[in-house]
């Protein structure tokens, strides 16, 4: 009787992992919605430690130079530039804008031709290969 239980206990929590996770992707979907209507952006992920989420996005409007777009929940959402990692737009912390230049100004080159293979070439799975090359995704 009590693996049965352990059974449905188990079966029960990972149904409310699943509707959770489900959860995040609607709130995730919506919130583009609201910020980009309905023009679809895809963003590749070059990094997520802890909250904070590093990203390239395909096809954008906004800025045309090569950049990033690094958010944290509802704390900041910024884009810097990859030439020089100024800010574009947005703002963030200076300690979390230290940590990230630590982390990426050493791949800079990398991100400046994954960008390219994504905005200029319109190659996001060759852009993919690239990602997975930096080692940032853990």
């Amino acid at each position: 009787m009590v693996n049965i239980r352990i059974s449905m206990n188990e079966k029960y929590l990972e149904q409310i992992c699943m509707d959770i996770f489900y959860a995040g992707q609607i709130a995730d979907a919506e919130h583009k919605k609201e910020l980009f209507g309905d023009q679809f952006v895809p963003e590749l992920l070059i990094m997520k430690k802890s909250k904070v989420k590093i990203e390239i996005r395909e096809r954008e409007n906004n800025h045309k130079s090569p950049h990033i777009h690094i958010s944290h929940s509802d704390k900041f959402d910024v884009s810097l530039s990859l030439p020089d990692f100024s800010v574009l737009a947005g703002s963030i912390d200076s300690k979390t804008k230290k940590y990230i230049m630590n982390v990426l100004m050493p791949k800079k080159n990398q991100l400046m031709k994954i960008w390219t293979e994504v905005n200029v070439n319109g190659n996001p799975r060759k852009a993919e290969v690239l990602i997975d090359a930096l080692g940032l995704k853990k």
